[in-house]
Parts: C-alpha cells; sequence; structure tokens
C-alpha cells in the first residue's frame, strides 16, 4: 500500500527516515519520440504499485513523484524534501522490435549507485513486455533493498535488533534454504524475532517454508508434524494480514507438504495475483504441477519463473524442478543436465544429488549413479538413506504420481540404495 497520509517530513536526518523508503523518479524515453513517453511513465507507475508490495516498505506516491518529470535531479537533495533513504531512477529505450531498460538505485545520503541494471526485451505483446520488465526490475530490487537494508542494520544495530530488524534478517538469509548448521543459525533469528512479536509476518512466513521444505525435499524426520507445524505458522501470518503475498505463499507451501494441491494452488495463484514478483509463489506453484504430474506446465512455469528473475537466488530449485518434470516425462538425457546445471548453481543444495542418482541410473550411466549416491548418503543433512525410508516420507498423489515415484525408487535401487 502506497502511504500518503503518513509521508515523513521533509528534511528528517537519514537516520530517522522510515526503513525501506523509496522514490521511483519518472523513468526516461531515450527514443527521441515524445510519443513513446508513456511507455516510461506506465513502468515508473507500475514500479511504485510493485514497490509497495515489499512488506516494511515505504514509497512514495507516484503523484509526488512525477513533479521531478523532465527536471535536472540533485537525488541527495530529493532524499532531503522527501525524507527517503533510496532512489529508483532509470530509463527506457524502445526500438521496433525491442525495449532497452536501465535501472539504478541510488542511496540518497551519499549519492553511491548502490545496484544498476540493463537489459533487452521483445516488443512483440507490448503489455506483456511491460509486465515483464517491471516484475524482473521489482523482484531483483526488493532482493537487493533487503540485502542492502541487512547490512545496515547489522553495523547500526547489531547489539539489540527489534522484531522487525529480526525479521527482515531471517527473510533475506533464508532465501538461498541453508541447512545444517547455517540454517539453524538463520532460523533461530526467526524464533527470537517471534519471541518479541508474535505477529511478525516475514518471520512466521520463513519458519512455515522451513518446515515445508523439510517435507519437500525429504530432509523431515515427521512430516506429519512439520507439515502441520508450517499451517499453523501460516495461518497465523494469514490472520494478521490476509493480503499479504508472502502469507499466502507460505499458506501454499503449508497446503502442498498437506497433500492438499489444489488448495494450495489458489492460494500460491493468489500470492501472484497480489505481488507478480513474489518469485516463492511460482516456486510453489511448479511444485503444484510436479505433485500433480503434469510436467509440462510445470516446465513452462519454470521457464517463466527463469525469466521473470534470471539471477534470483532461488533460480536453482527451478532449474532443479524442470529436470523433475523431465525425469517424469521419461527423457532422463534432459533431466542429468537439468540437474548438473542446478548442481552448478548451487554445489551445497544436496537434494538434487538423489534426484539425479535415479536420471543417471536409469539412462544407463551406472559407475556416475553410485558415485552421486555415495556423495548423497556422505552429506550431513541426509535423513533418508534407504528406499523404505523415501517411501515413508514421500507425498501421495495419484496413479500417475505413484508410477513416477516407482521410477525413482527404481533408479536409486539400480545404483546401489537398500530397500531397508
Amino acid at each position: 500500500m502506497i502511504c500518503r497520509a503518513c509521508a515523513p517530513k521533509a528534511g528528517l536526518p537519514e537516520e530517522e527516515r522510515p526503513r525501506l523508503s523509496i522514490v521511483v523518479l519518472p523513468f526516461q524515453n531515450l527514443s527521441g519520440d515524445p510519443k513513446q513517453d508513456y511507455l516510461a511513465d506506465v513502468l515508473t507507475d507500475q514500479l511504485t504499485t510493485y514497490i509497495a508490495r515489499i512488506p516494511g516498505s515505504f514509497v512514495i506516491a507516484r503523484n509526488t513523484a512525477f513533479t521531478y518529470k523532465g527536471k535536472p535531479t540533485d537525488v541527495k537533495q530529493i532524499g532531503k524534501d522527501l525524507g527517503v533513504h533510496y532512489a529508483l531512477e532509470g530509463s527506457i529505450q524502445p526500438t521496433d522490435t525491442r525495449i532497452r531498460t536501465n535501472a539504478q538505485l541510488v542511496d540518497t545520503e551519499t549519492g553511491a549507485h548502490l545496484w544498476a541494471e540493463e537489459f533487452d526485451t521483445d516488443k512483440t505483446d507490448l503489455l506483456q513486455t511491460e509486465d515483464e520488465i517491471v516484475t524482473r526490475l521489482a523482484r531483483t530490487l526488493q532482493i537487493q533493498l533487503a540485502d542492502i537494508e541487512a547490512a545496515r542494520l547489522e553495523k547500526t544495530n547489531s547489539g539489540n535488533p527489534g522484531a522487525q530488524e529480526l525479521g527482515l534478517r531471517c527473510q533475506v538469509t533464508a532465501w538461498s534454504r541453508p541447512t545444517g548448521k547455517e540454517g539453524d543459525a538463520v532460523y533461530r533469528v526467526c524464533e527470537d524475532a517471534l519471541a518479541r512479536d508474535p505477529n511478525d509476518v516475514p518471520a512466521l512466513t520463513t519458519l512455515a517454508a522451513k518446515y515445508f521444505v523439510r517435507v519437500a525435499t525429504t530432509r523431515s524426520t515427521d512430516p506429519a508434524d512439520d507439515a502441520a507445524r508450517a499451517d499453523e505458522l501460516a495461518s497465523r501470518a494469514l490472520s494478521v494480514d490476509p493480503k499479504s503475498p508472502d502469507a499466502n505463499v507460505a499458506k501454499a507451501g503449508a497446503l502442498v507438504a498437506l497433500r492438499k494441491f489444489e488448495e494450495a494452488k489458489v492460494f500460491a495463484e493468489k500470492a501472484i495475483a497480489l505481488n507478480p514478483s513474489q518469485m516463492d509463489a511460482y516456486t510453489n506453484l511448479c511444485v503444484i504441477y510436479l505433485y500433480v504430474v503434469q510436467p509440462e506446465s510445470a516446465i513452462a512455469c519454470d521457464d517463466k519463473a527463469l525469466l521473470l528473475s534470471p539471477n534470483d537466488p532461488q533460480r536453482y530449485v527451478w532449474i532443479g524442478q524442470k529436470g523433475t518434470a523431465y525425469f517424469q516425462m521419461g527423457r532422463y538425457d534432459q533431466a542429468i543436465s537439468e540437474f548438473r546445471r542446478e548442481l552448478e548453481v548451487n554445489p551445497n543444495y544436496g537434494s538434487v544429488r538423489y534426484y539425479l542418482t535415479a536420471a543417471l541410473a536409469l539412462s544407463g550411466k551406472d559407475f556416475e549413479a553410485r558415485e552421486m549416491l555415495a556423495r548423497y548418503l556422505a552429506l550431513p543433512e541426509t535423513t533418508a538413506k534407504t528406499i523404505e525410508a523415501f517411501r515413508r516420507q514421500a507425498l501421495l498423489g495419484d496413479s500417475k504420481y505413484v508410477e513416477y515415484r516407482e521410477r525413482l525408487y527404481e533408479g536409486r535401487h539400480k545404483a546401489g540404495m537398500l530397500e531397508k
């Protein structure tokens, strides 16, 4: 929500400005054709709306931001006038077939450029192109702002952080889905945030994701309990803020863990409708397609996520989901290729190794399959070390899903995994 009534007073010192406060300055049209100005204006307006959906953000209303259109800008002075930490500025350069977009995030106190991105998009479908540009920029900006603010908080308030600051820290660091001791440290921060404020939505949703991911990656020692815990945390977040995209996507994940796939899809799609740059929602939606064995839909979903956020911290997950979809289709060589890509992007993500083991074995690469199985079994976070253990942890589905799971077990058995 863009707050107009609670706008900070001009001239506030930097340390008193709201956290994650930003103005989206009017994007420039570099085409030389004034008729193309509307593209830059629409992009500015939509970015303002999308960024305002970032939890904890304060975004200057578009009417105020547009008073700077066509004028020389002094970002430091704008920061003082509007009382914001950051300014987003940029440009578009449309041609007959493509649109080049350039954006920079600037610290209004120092004038330093904190982040910049430039990319080209096809102009075949203008509305779709605008959506892709806005979603990609909003998601990247969300990640950058959270990282910057988390670092700022470490420096300025590390001794006694409040619940909101702790919630931000746990949310940012959990994007990489840490495991082992690193994961324990991250989620302790979330627990600390909830101890200070039981209604902290970022902490609630991050912890819900922790339990859902345990179940989804068969690392849970008690899947039923973890699914119930994920649902309880997600439901609490929704009761605090029913329109929170994060709360809706957490509920989707919890319902997946409870094997309620159709209900989960409703919440994932609602999260995307509330915030099209909520990429966790795409992750859960793609997972749902895999559980109901619609691999073509899963691949299309993952490809869209990778298009919208090509450098996302979660991109290894989408790549791995594509590998799983190809495995479901019996296209093992393509599955192997995607699983290897996933390991290249995130070598520390252990779960991919048990999928890769099965794909290698079923494609006749026996030596590689046995080697990959040994690596998987040696991982500290590995809890399922026999086929029987995988059967206990697996989420059940229809006959097509059962057939797919049996092929996974067959591949692992062929690679040397024990039945019991």
